[in-house]
């Protein structure tokens, strides 16, 4: 079933998600819904906060690149983050240029740490601890946010954000009845 979204204006994405507790069928359909969301709006990564539902769960779908010469594009499973936990992250920062789902048409460069240690909780309850790095820490950074009601747009610099004032609130006025 495709999910409702949130979209800048929203409550939801200003809200802190309370933890998941309960690992069931329930759940697995919930994660079904958000990944067949996401694949509808073409993201490559999608928060619950983002489909108005108060749970500490986000899913990454970032294709990989081959190593043949034309870098083509290789799709992988999405990967279900559930209570995510950043152990650590580098000191080193990179840019990449980000967008949303919640703020269509909207895109700035964010500085992020080029490395994070993880651990978060699978669909099934296992716990799993990965390291991420380069665009991969990225996403996971940018879809951890969401959990604790912070938007991308809020780690720029102000001059980014004064560039950005009147399309957000654009955005906010086009999208302020479906919230």
């Amino acid at each position: 079933m495709i999910l409702s979204l949130a979209y800048y204006g929203s409550k939801w994405l200003r809200t802190r998600a309370d933890p998941v507790t309960v690992f069931d069928d329930k759940l697995k359909e919930l994660i079904d819904d958000m990944i067949e969301t996401m694949h509808v709006h073409r993201g490559i990564g999608l928060a619950a906060t983002q489909v108005k539902l108060n749970k500490r769960i986000f899913i990454t779908f970032v294709p990989r690149e081959t190593e043949e010469e034309d870098e083509e594009l290789v799709p992988q499973e999405p990967k279900v983050y559930i209570n995510p936990k950043i152990l650590s992250f580098s000191d080193e920062f990179i840019e990449w240029e980000e967008a949303c789902l919640s703020l269509p048409g909207l895109s700035a460069f964010v500085p992020r740490p080029q490395s994070i240690d993880i651990e978060a909780y699978d669909q099934n309850g296992a716990l799993f601890k990965e390291t991420l790095t380069d665009f991969y820490a990225c996403n996971f950074l940018h879809e951890n946010d969401h959990l604790n009601g912070v938007l991308y747009i809020d780690r720029l610099a102000n001059k980014d954000k004064e560039r950005l004032k009147k399309p957000l609130h654009d955005l906010k006025e086009k999208y302020k009845k479906r919230h």
